[in-house]
């Protein structure tokens, strides 16, 4: 039977993801205009979230932010799971071999979600963070990530021209096919500037059970007399896809993404 998604259930989803990815918050309005959503129909999803404490409201500016019960589930969630702790250190490891900022992400529709990050020892900080979401085509990790997608299934996720994040951005299907054709070639995703000016990432999918359920990247600056060894890079990219993908084979009951 085809499956068909309950409208109310995805507005509310909608709403809480929207909001929690403003660091400034969003008015009645910004919201309504964002998700083309009637404001009768708006108003007693947000009024319900904010009793629930899922979002608040600011009495000055009038802006909802993510409220404590966000927060409480979210951090519950992270207590309880384990694996992403475990996958949290061998990221440390990777950090500490790379001196990058490394990430662990999963594709949601056409985006790279980021789940995990560490920070590099080196004093550059990268802008992605947990939660953070980004087109695929875009980064290395999402590359990664897309990396058994055939055409039409890229076709089916984007439109041309595909939307940049920089001047750098990949424009169009036809070169994305290219660049993740040479990812199943070699191993690596990479990109230059695609995501972020003056930022290069290298990213390796992650497989369970033959398929890809998650990436690893790690990101540097592209600064004048900065640089990363190749060679070492590499090889703590592929142990640290090793060790995780033994991590999630051994646990997969808890992994997020199956």
């Amino acid at each position: 039977m085809e499956h068909k998604e309950h409208r109310t259930t995805a507005r509310v989803i909608d709403i809480l993801e929207l909001v929690a990815d403003s660091a400034e918050g969003m008015t009645f309005s910004e919201i309504s205009a964002r998700l083309s959503m009637p404001k009768g129909s708006l108003h007693p999803i947000l009024q319900t979230l904010c009793d629930r404490g899922y979002l608040r409201l600011s009495a000055g500016s009038r802006r909802y932010r993510a409220g404590a019960a966000l927060f409480a589930a979210g951090s519950r969630y992270v207590e309880n799971a384990d694996i992403l702790t475990r996958i949290q250190r061998e990221l440390h490891k990777l950090s500490r071999t790379t001196y990058g900022t490394s990430y662990l992400g999963i594709l949601t529709g056409g985006e790279a979600l980021y789940l995990l990050k560490e920070t590099a020892p080196a004093p550059f900080e990268m802008r992605s963070r947990p939660g953070y979401r980004i087109p695929a085509y875009c980064s290395a990790l999402g590359k990664a990530l897309l990396s058994q997608h055939t055409d039409d299934e890229l076709r089916a996720l984007y439109a041309e021209p595909l939307e940049p994040l920089t001047p750098k951005s990949v424009p169009t299907l036809q070169q994305l096919s290219r660049q993740l054709a040479e990812v199943r070639r070699t191993g690596f995703a990479e990109e230059r500037e695609e995501a972020a000016l003056h930022v290069r990432c290298v990213g390796v999918p992650v497989y369970l059970d033959g398929c890809i359920t998650a990436a690893i990247s790690c990101s540097f600056p592209i600064l004048e007399g900065y640089s990363e060894n190749e060679a070492v890079l590499r090889t703590a990219l592929l142990r640290t896809k090793e060790a995780v993908e033994a991590i999630l084979a051994a646990d997969r009951d808890h992994w997020v993404c199956r």
